[in-house]
């Protein structure tokens, strides 16, 4: 780009100086003593500006087939910059009204995270003496007992009904019948994500890891090659074999895809936007961040769809059908939405509660229509929404 800028400048002072000097020979040669002609300065001021409208396009040209190089290791070289891949942009009418049973329940304590597999939830949560503890709840809202766990856990996933927690220097499976650690793995996680047959979590500013459930082999670190200063926020996605996190970067925010087979970095996808959290749905991966919802295909790992919400939101979920999101809309209540991506259409409730920490879809309740939707609160509840 240097060269580009000095050969413009060049250029155009050599065709300054060849018409400055044109003019004057013609002026000359048309009368001594005479001031260059009025229309020889347009012709010339025209010349010019023709000119240096053509090398500057050039050079605009040249910049941007270069495209944004994301910060943070080199690109793989099938992936382009997500937003100079075409995609659809689509805006998403204001929502109708969802018809759903709320229902809750109290928690003896602040609930931190939440996790879902088939018919229960689990919820993570701290007592007001700062004790960690587990409790689970199933599709009526019935509790089951609340059971101490050893430190203070970071987040916690479901997988097959197994739980596992995370922890600052490693990864434990926990007893739900007792709260007793089942086995250690010496691996510092924080945010966790489990799906096909893997659990796997952030392990630091920089790196994920992972444990394959039927060796039980440590699967990395991998270490994703950010630039000072970047660093992973929330929870990972997994979906088609591939890892997914979400980064914060000095040149705005990625998505970067890792192979959970050969764990390497196989996509890395400048979003444009705030980071926000990630989730599957449709056998799609989807990124909420304020109003919008960004739709990547897990196979192509192209961005296809950026959904523009009716209103900003942040706790976020998704199934098969939809993505679920809370918006707030003052007060001491909230709208729950489901926004049904393949109708593009939005639907939500509102639901009397404070400040939502966690949202999660429990999907494995057909008979339920819409499924059922499990929210953990800060103030000391868990609700949930039954589709009727």
């Amino acid at each position: 780009m240097n060269d580009l800028e000095e050969r413009l400048r060049r250029t155009l002072s050599q065709i300054a100086n060849e018409i400055d000097q044109g003019a004057l020979v013609r002026g000359g040669r048309v009368e001594a003593g005479r001031v260059r002609p009025f229309a020889v300065r347009i012709v010339a001021g025209l010349t010019a500006v023709a000119v240096a409208v053509a090398l500057f396009s050039l050079l605009t040209i040249s910049f941007r087939s270069e495209g944004p190089t994301p910060t943070g290791g080199q690109t793989p070289a099938n992936v382009v910059p997500a937003h100079l891949r075409p995609h659809e942009a689509v805006a998403i009418p204001k929502p109708g009204h969802l018809a759903m049973t709320i229902q809750s329940a109290a928690i003896a304590g602040t609930p931190d995270e939440i996790a879902g597999w088939g018919d229960s939830v689990w919820v993570l949560a701290t007592s007001l003496e700062g004790q960690s503890f587990v409790q689970k709840f199933d599709s009526s809202g019935n509790a089951g007992l609340a059971l101490d766990v050893a430190g203070s856990p970071n987040d916690l996933v479901l997988v097959s009904g197994e739980l596992w927690l995370s922890y600052r220097d490693r990864l434990d499976h926990i007893d739900p019948s007792s709260g007793g650690v089942v086995e250690s793995q010496p691996v510092p996680m924080g945010r966790l994500t489990a799906g096909e047959g893997q659990v796997w979590g952030v392990t630091g500013p920089g790196s994920i890891g992972g444990l394959d459930l039927t060796t039980m082999a440590l699967l990395g670190p991998v270490d994703l090659d950010l630039a000072s200063g970047d660093y992973i926020v929330g929870r990972p996605a997994v979906a088609s074999g591939t890892v997914w996190v979400s980064i914060v970067s000095s040149g705005g925010t990625q998505l970067i895809g890792v192979d959970t087979a050969s764990r390497t970095v196989v996509a890395r996808i400048d979003t444009n936007a705030f980071p926000g959290p990630l989730a599957v749905g449709g056998g799609d991966l989807w990124l909420g961040r304020g109003s919008s919802a960004l739709r990547v295909d897990t196979t192509t790992h192209a961005l296809t769809a950026v959904y523009e919400m009716p209103e900003s939101f942040s706790p976020f979920a998704a199934d098969e059908r939809s993505v679920w999101y809370v918006s707030s809309v003052g007060g001491a209540s909230y709208d729950v939405c489901s926004f049904q991506f393949d109708e593009h259409s939005t639907d939500c409730t509102d639901v009397p509660f404070n400040s939502p920490a966690a949202l999660h879809p429990v999907t494995g309740l057909e008979d339920l229509g819409s499924g059922t939707v499990w929210i953990a609160q800060y103030q000391g509840a868990v609700t949930w929404l039954v589709g009727k």
